[in-house]
Formats: C-alpha cells, sequence, structure tokens
C-alpha cells in the first residue's frame, strides 16, 4: 500500500463520510472495518465516489485506481474513447499537479476549487 499524506488522508475522510451518509453502504462499511483496515476500507469508498461523481460506464476506471495510478504516463498515451482511460489519468493528473490527493471524492468540482484559489493569489 501506499504511503498516505495528509491530504490523502482528508480525501479519503470526505469519501468514507459520504458513503456512510447511506444507509446500505452504512452497513458494509461497518462489516468490513471488522475484516479490513479504515484505509482499505476508505479507498474502496473513493473508487464508488468517483465513478458515481464522474458518471463512468461500468468498464471505465476512475482517477484513483491503481491501473491508472501507477501507469499514468502510459495512460496519458492512450487513444480518447470508451475506455475512458486517457481521460482519468489528465483528470489525475491535473489532480496531482494542483497538489490534490487521487482520492478526492469529488475530482472535477476539486480541480475547479484549486484553480480558483489559485486564481485568487
Amino acid at each position: 500500500m501506499t504511503t498516505l499524506t495528509e491530504t490523502d488522508r482528508d480525501a479519503l475522510q470526505r469519501a468514507f463520510d459520504e458513503a456512510r451518509r447511506d444507509p446500505v453502504e452504512r452497513k458494509r462499511i461497518d462489516r468490513w472495518l471488522g475484516e479490513r483496515d479504515w484505509a482499505s476500507v476508505a479507498q474502496s469508498r473513493a473508487v464508488i465516489c468517483q465513478e458515481k461523481n464522474l458518471h463512468l460506464a461500468p468498464w471505465q476506471l476512475p482517477p484513483t485506481s491503481n491501473t491508472i495510478a501507477n501507469h499514468l504516463e502510459t495512460v496519458l498515451l492512450e487513444p480518447y474513447g470508451s475506455s475512458g482511460r486517457r481521460e482519468s489519468g489528465e483528470i489525475l493528473r491535473k489532480m496531482l499537479q494542483l497538489g490534490l490527493s487521487r482520492f478526492e471524492p469529488h475530482p472535477l468540482q476539486a480541480i475547479a476549487e484549486a484553480e480558483q484559489r489559485q486564481a485568487v493569489k
């Protein structure tokens, strides 16, 4: 597992909290916490949040996916298209350039807010 930064932990906590608002998810999370560590559970919820908030198709990978994160340079060379890998890679690259965590539950919103903060400086 990758070492988590404070920024990562903050994003994971927000994804975890967002997922727990759903009663069905809350039960699942509570069960998983008895079997897995918090970071693992929170990372799985970050994936779900990104899939939902980016309106991804079932076969598309979110920016937080290990496949995207661990192979970012290769993914960025792929053609645009239905796999969405390149698009997720571009979102992840932008997030990282702005100092955001790859685990942001709302990637596009986080990017927009970070860009707005930079514009004010």
